[in-house]
């Protein structure tokens, strides 16, 4: 099973959209708000090299990156089969 992990802020809309997205569609996920945390978000940005919010993780046994809200909802909508397909 593919868990989300979602680095965002509260004040981000995108981050709204996929976490309902997430939400409606049953996914195991986790949501880390960093609005009082901005030394972490940047730690985040530069780990994944994606520097806007939401960062969107896609996870089974290591990590990748999806992206983020506009990249992860193409990857939901595809419906990628989760059991075989994980982005590169």
């Amino acid at each position: 099973m593919l868990k989300y992990i979602i680095y965002g802020k509260s004040s981000c809309g995108f981050c709204r959209k996929i976490i309902k997205k997430l939400s409606e569609s049953n996914k195991t996920f986790y949501v880390e708000l960093l609005d009082d945390n901005p030394e972490k978000l940047e730690a985040m940005k530069i780990k994944y090299d994606h520097q806007t919010v939401p960062i969107v993780i896609v996870k089974r046994v290591e990590e990748k990156l999806l992206g983020g809200c506009e990249d992860t909802l193409k990857f939901l909508q595809e419906g990628e089969d989760e059991a075989t397909t994980m982005p590169s």
